[in-house]
Order: structure tokens, then sequence, then C-alpha cells
């Protein structure tokens, strides 16, 4: 019964959001478009989570960029098709517009002590970009920020 809570449930992208920014003191970007959002029930604290966005190349810049560097671990990897886990996001299988391909791109990871994020970036076409983000953060620690 526990794995199935862990199933993710497509949700209002500025709720999830708000949550993310609080946790990870990031900022989504102004002009996102085709976003997608979903999380999981809160599991011993964690909410596993999935959003695709796309924005303009500057846009994406800006959100990585406004990551804490005090706590930066963002290590970017060009993208391979061999070491994509947007498959395994978590314990259920994420919908199809969370795993689409990825022509061309790069992936980073961040990850600091109340939480974890993947972000796969599709930069195959150069006036959009398209941006997967997954992880899980303590839903506590969320709403102690928020």
């Amino acid at each position: 019964m526990r794995a199935y809570g862990q199933r993710y449930k497509e949700c209002v992208p500025s709720e999830l959001f708000g949550d993310f920014e609080a946790v990870f003191e990031a900022n989504f970007p102004d002009r996102v478009k085709e976003v997608k959002a979903a999380k999981t029930v809160p599991v011993d604290g964690g909410i596993f989570f999935i959003i695709k966005f796309t924005t303009s190349p500057s846009s994406v810049n800006g959100f990585v960029e406004s990551f804490p560097e005090k706590e930066l671990l963002l290590e970017w990897a060009q993208y391979g098709v061999e070491s994509d886990r947007r498959r395994s996001s978590g314990f259920w299988r994420p919908p199809k517009w969370f795993i689409e391909p990825i022509e061309e791109g790069k992936v980073a990871r961040y990850h600091p002590a109340y939480g974890d994020v993947h972000i796969y970036i599709d930069s195959s076409d150069k006036k959009a970009s398209v941006v997967y983000v997954y992880g899980w953060f303590v839903k506590s620690y969320a709403e102690s920020k928020g």
C-alpha cells in the first residue's frame, strides 16, 4: 500500500513551484510554456516530484543561475541516452510527457541535505529549451520555509 502512494499525480504547477522555490531557493522562469507537474503524496515526510516546461535558452540560464552558490553542487554533463534516469525517477513509472526523448542537451544534479534535484535540458531547438526536473524534498522543510 505504501508504494501505491508513490504514484505521481498531476498537480497545479504553481503549487509545486512554490514548494520547490522555498526548499531549493531557486526561481523558475517567469515565462514558461507547456508546463506540466506531478508529485506523490508524502512518504516518510518526503515528496517526489516531476516537472516539465518549455522556455527560452536565456530563461533556462537564469533558472540554473538562481540556485544558491553556497551549496552549489550543480555539475553539468552532456546528455546521453544511456545515462537518462528520468524513467526511474520514483517507484512508479512517470507519465509519458516526462520521458519524451531528448535529442541533444545536458544534465545536472543538485543535492542539498533536504532534497535532491535532477535537471535535464533538451537544447536541440535553439529558440526554445525543454526542461525536465525531478527529485524529492522534505515536506516539513518546505512548510517551514513557506
